[in-house]
């Protein structure tokens, strides 16, 4: 959710109440202060004109009025100094009050998105862990589904196998166990299978589930095992008492 706009007051009289009075006080007296020399040179020239206009008394006015006139360009140029200063003080005011002012909004817009982003992440994170354990089965299902076919095609292309004289021993293809590994018991080769003695070919067929028991014979674990693996073979016991694998 987008964060609603900040909203800043900028009437500056507001913020600086003292600066503004001391700003209309001048603006009351600048057009009197600025208005004196004109109210003073009609009162002389109708004080001269009351006299006779005589021409000491008109040496003297014109030097008053030229001091005058100096006089009020000096106060209209310091008049003017003041009100910059005025004007710089009104606005120092101003951008400090709204300085501070868009401080304590933007705390408070953040305040207020905190907690709407706390509540949406515990409202998702309870969602999450449905969806989690949702996903989870999923995965298991697929994992399982997936062991199931490599296993499968495994066992179609392993009774395919056939020993070939002067060649090497057929390498067997691989089976995964329910954790999803190959057993370290699993022979290479149907070779290696021929050699495993009665507790590996035990361990093996416990790694895959195969179902043994404790009395089982050697021929009998040997061959549980060849037909799991969907090899087409057997365990078969010679006359010399050795074990032997051969086609059935």
């Amino acid at each position: 959710m987008a964060a609603p706009p900040l909203l800043i007051k900028d009437n500056v009289s507001s913020v600086a109440p003292q600066a503004d009075t001391t700003m209309s006080v001048f603006n009351a007296i600048s057009p009197a202060a600025s208005g004196l020399a004109e109210s003073f040179q009609a009162l002389i020239e109708s004080a001269v004109t009351a006299s006779g206009q005589h021409e000491a008394v008109e040496k003297k006015i014109e030097d008053t009025a030229k001091l005058l006139a100096t006089q009020d360009i000096q106060h209209n140029a310091k008049l003017h100094v003041i009100q910059v200063l005025l004007e710089d003080l009104l606005k120092e005011c101003a951008i400090e009050s709204l300085r501070q002012e868009v401080e304590e909004q933007v705390n408070q817009d953040l305040d207020r998105l905190v907690d709407e982003e706390v509540t949406a992440y515990l409202t998702d994170k309870h969602l999450n862990q449905e969806t989690q354990r949702t996903l989870d089965g999923r995965k298991l299902e697929l994992s399982r589904e997936r062991r199931n076919l490599h296993n499968a095609e495994s066992k179609r292309a392993n009774g395919l196998l056939r020993r070939t004289q002067n060649k090497p021993s057929p390498v067997l293809n691989t089976f995964y166990m329910d954790s999803g590994e190959v057993s370290t018991h699993f022979p290479k080769t149907l070779a290696d299978l021929q050699e495993l003695d009665d507790g590996a070919a035990r361990e093996l067929a416990t790694d895959y589930g195969i179902a043994i028991e404790a009395d089982d014979q050697y021929t009998l674990v040997i061959n549980r095992i060849l037909i799991f693996f969907g090899l087409r073979y057997q365990c078969v016991k010679r006359r010399d008492g050795t074990f032997d694998i051969d086609t059935d």
